[in-house]
């Protein structure tokens, strides 16, 4: 039988998606479920590792069932995830401490001292940019080692979520260029051909060899032999590719893949991305390497228009969340619907102008 398919999975923030193409890039399906976070307090948001994963293979057999694919013919499996999600893990990847995401607050402090370390300037010469809480996982590595040194001692490398993924599905332990950068402890500016910082591993006290192997998105990490997902019918030995974070992914289904390329996309945030083949950076971006290998994104969060849309429907649409629950649409399509009913109801017209600054 020609393995004539490719299976992706996208870890989101609170969801999981899978999504199956044939050889044409022909989408056969494509399916989502949610999963829980950890939120212990106001500062702590970590993603529940066994629920995303149960909700991961949950996907793939209502994928598999649902649509009669044939699991035989899937020739590779490729990740994308949120980022970061940082995530301690013992030699055999069991996880030991979960992965702790980019809203994450916990480590204001160990990010105050990092800059302190290693001054902003310096900083953002070797990695692009500056350090956030939780939004640069060397800060939440640095309060792992203050806080949990046990655990410190037992970590074997810290990970993003497709460390975790790749290492669950192949037993090898890898990350890609787009999630390095966002660590504090990659050399960004160099690249594809970067590595991790010496200077700053020492200076912020992070062991290097906690740090996982580099790779390239469109990389093998190894073959397939987690159990749970052999059992569905997909073959033992199937490549497993790294892949990358979500917005370079997205942003590469989008087309922007060459210098001068750009595009935006609105989701929870209104993100601008820009791709650069030169190592020329602002403070004003976000920046990092892009999953093209030999290119870097610029990324500008412009509003949350998404998460602005939920909070609207959340504050004033509850009749239209009540009545979502019991039709086929759901409550942002009757909203829609309510909105283009306003046009009709004479003049003069009254409007609402809503700025999503939130």
């Amino acid at each position: 039988m020609e393995k004539e398919y490719l299976l992706g999975v996208d870890v989101g923030t609170t969801s999981i998606k899978v999504a199956i193409i044939d050889k044409n890039a022909k989408l056969l399906g494509i399916s989502s479920s949610s999963y829980p976070l950890i939120t212990p307090n106001q500062d702590y948001v970590q993603i529940d590792t066994e629920g995303m994963w149960q909700a991961y293979l949950k996907c793939i057999r209502l994928l598999l069932q649902g649509k009669g694919i044939s699991p035989e013919k899937i020739a590779g499996i490729g990740i994308s995830s949120l980022c970061p999600g940082l995530a301690a893990m013992d030699e055999k990847g069991n996880i030991l401490v979960e992965p702790i995401i980019y809203s994450d607050r916990r480590s204001t402090e160990e990010a105050e001292i990092i800059k302190a370390a290693v001054g902003v300037e310096k900083l953002f010469d070797i990695t692009a940019n500056n350090c956030m809480a939780g939004a640069h996982s060397g800060t939440s590595m640095l309060w792992i080692k203050r806080n949990l040194p046990e655990i410190y001692e037992k970590t074997k490398y810290f990970g993003h979520i497709n460390t975790v993924l790749a290492q669950r599905m192949t037993g090898n332990f890898a990350i890609d260029y787009s999630n390095a950068s966002y660590t504090n402890l990659f050399e960004t500016q160099k690249g594809h051909k970067g590595q991790w910082s010496d200077y700053l591993c020492e200076t912020i006290g992070i062991a290097k060899e906690k740090l996982p192997p580099l790779m390239n998105s469109s990389e093998v990490v190894g073959g397939l032999i987690n159990e749970d997902i052999i059992s569905l019918g997909i073959s033992k030995g199937t490549p497993v590719v790294i892949g990358g974070a979500d917005t370079p992914c997205a942003t590469l289904a989008a087309g922007v893949k060459a210098n001068g390329d750009a595009c935006e996309s609105v989701g929870t945030t209104n993100v601008l991305t820009i791709c650069v083949d030169k190592p020329k950076f602002d403070k004003s971006f976000i920046n990092r390497c892009h999953v093209v290998e030999g290119t870097w994104i610029y990324q500008g969060a412009m509003s949350y228009t998404g998460a602005a849309y939920q909070w609207f429907r959340d504050k004033f649409c509850q009749d239209l969340m009540e009545e979502a629950a019991g039709s086929k649409k759901n409550s942002f399509t009757l909203m829609n619907e309510e909105a283009e009913k306003a046009a009709l109801y004479g003049t003069p017209m009254q409007e609402v102008y809503f700025l999503e600054y939130l």
